[in-house]
């Protein structure tokens, strides 16, 4: 698997751990969060996850 580990995706994954002032937390601990309720803004931040992990992943290893 090591040769999926390009320097770009390398520095994705550490900016998980970086803290990301748009939302105060790092990015991992707002990804693992559970849905705060039913409200917009609720559905909104679920949606937001939804789109910020594929943006980043690429297709799966099957794919390639």
């Amino acid at each position: 698997m090591r040769h999926l580990l390009t320097p770009k995706l390398m520095g994705e994954l550490d900016g998980l751990l970086s803290v990301d002032s748009s939302i105060r937390t790092t990015r991992l601990n707002w990804l693992s969060k559970e849905a705060t309720g039913d409200s917009a803004n609720a559905v909104k931040a679920e949606l937001g996850k939804l789109a910020f992990v594929p943006a980043r992943a690429g297709p799966p290893a099957s794919w390639t």
